[in-house]
């Protein structure tokens, strides 16, 4: 069975600090950012995202959720993909499995850095050890009418268990029950963290899909970095200012798969520098269509409307780096509980009595936690580079589009949009559907950066 390790890039060390003077970037760092980039890069021995996650933390020498002395701070998310591989919905459930991970990414920053805590411990304790402990008080018996209703219920149910009797039916007859606690001990600790902040800059590292340890599923995890250099890129973008990086990069197309197989391995966003030395986002969204969707009269529109959520997933992301507002909550009960009670038994019908004793041990567990992330912006000078689609080794479907944001495509686009007011004409532009590989070719022209 195959499993799958996903690479993508370490950025953070590599951007600038925004600043009154640009960041200091030699071309070697522009170089090494772009190679480490390349999502066409060999894949290492697969194995546990654990234990991949674990790898990564030893060979950068990095504690998670410690800010180090280049100012970066890493973070890890993982979410299980309950799906196995040969399963129509795993293109689906990977995608979905990507995006919890990355909350739960977020859910632990954002607690980390804006939390607050409050809890309560509770413990008490009843003892009823008295000579009488074993008796139970006689009943009020109640006004007359009371006690003629209780004799008209006893002769009802005694007549309806006599005739049940007949027909072979064993009955016990009318019954009443009272429960005495002779010891009852509760502790309980009640623990509530709440966070409430935004957070932006935060670039995915490294993401690993491998089988999981127990089950038929996979797990999915996801590496992330953020400091104070990814952050005024964030803050550039979104307010729609050139950055003020310097250094020889390389095309985008560079950057991506040199097949359609590579495709399978990228999730997330990347950050990378283009030929003018320029930062770029390119997003990769996912998602997946079922074996029955791609035959049919409706294959093609069902392949489209795919592509268009995984366009959506693709925005969502790099809106995301740009600025994410979240809020965390998270309440977790425990505590123990022990009871010693008695239990008397009397049969209304027949007549007699039975007293059993109980003892109970029960552990409280419970958990509750949410995470909500919102995000809104404009997503002007954001474009498609890739659309692709591919049938995996196990036959599951996968589409994908690959969208890039840079700051040079969105005044091409403010550009383009002013002067056509100017002339009082608006821009029609043209979409058609084309086959697979012709609508490739197009997203590669679209993809350099001299054409904006």
């Amino acid at each position: 069975m195959k499993k799958i390790i996903l690479c993508s890039l370490v950025a953070a060390s590599l951007l600038f600090a925004q600043g009154e003077k640009p960041a200091e970037l030699t071309q070697a760092d522009i170089s090494s950012q772009n190679q480490i980039s390349d999502a066409s890069m060999v894949n290492v021995e697969p194995k546990s995202v654990q234990d991949s996650i674990d790898d990564f933390a030893n060979d950068m020498g990095i504690d998670w959720g410690v800010t180090d002395e280049k100012q970066r701070t890493f973070y890890y998310g993982t979410a299980d993909i309950p799906f196995s591989q040969n399963d129509s919905d795993f293109a689906k459930a990977a995608e979905i499995g990507y995006n919890k991970a990355m909350i739960s990414l977020q859910g632990n920053f954002i607690r980390d850095a804006f939390g607050k805590h409050a809890g309560e411990t509770i413990s008490s304790y009843e003892k009823d050890d008295s000579t009488n402990k074993m008796e139970f008080e006689e009943l009020p018996k109640g006004g007359t009418m009371k006690q003629i209703f209780d004799k008209v219920t006893q002769l009802a149910g005694a007549k309806l268990d006599n005739e049940l009797k007949k027909l072979g039916v064993e009955v016990e007859g009318l019954t009443e029950e009272r429960k005495k606690t002779l010891y009852a001990e509760k502790f309980t600790q009640d623990i509530m963290q709440k966070a409430f902040g935004s957070m932006s800059g935060l670039v995915p590292v490294q993401t690993y899909i491998a089988k999981a340890s127990a089950g038929d599923g996979y797990e999915i995890g996801v590496v992330a970095v953020m400091s104070k250099k990814t952050r005024d890129i964030a803050r550039d973008m979104r307010l729609k200012r050139p950055s003020l990086i310097t250094g020889k990069g390389k095309k985008i197309t560079e950057f991506l798969p040199k097949d359609k197989e590579g495709f399978l391995q990228e999730y997330g966003l990347r950050l990378v520098y283009d030929e003018t030395g320029a930062p770029v986002l390119l997003s990769y969204g996912r998602w997946g269509i079922s074996l029955e969707d791609t035959k049919g009269r409706f294959a093609n529109r069902k392949m489209q409307i795919a592509e268009n959520t995984a366009l959506n997933k693709a925005d969502q992301a790099i809106q995301e780096f740009m600025n994410v507002n979240l809020s965390f909550s998270d309440s977790v009960k425990t505590g123990e509980i022990l009871e010693e009670t008695i239990t008397q038994k009397t049969n209304l019908t027949e007549g007699g009595e039975q007293v059993t004793s109980q003892a109970i041990a029960n552990i409280i567990d419970q958990v509750s936690q949410k995470i909500r992330a919102t995000t809104r912006g404009d997503i002007r000078g954001t474009r498609t580079i890739r659309r692709w689609n591919l049938v995996d080794e196990n036959g599951i479907p996968h589409v994908g589009v690959v969208r890039a944001y840079s700051y040079a495509s969105y005044k091409n686009t403010t550009d383009m949009i002013s002067n056509n007011n100017d002339n009082g004409s608006a821009s029609q532009i043209r979409t058609e559907t084309q086959p697979g590989n012709t609508i490739e070719r197009k997203s590669r022209i679209v993809n350099t950066i001299d054409d904006f």
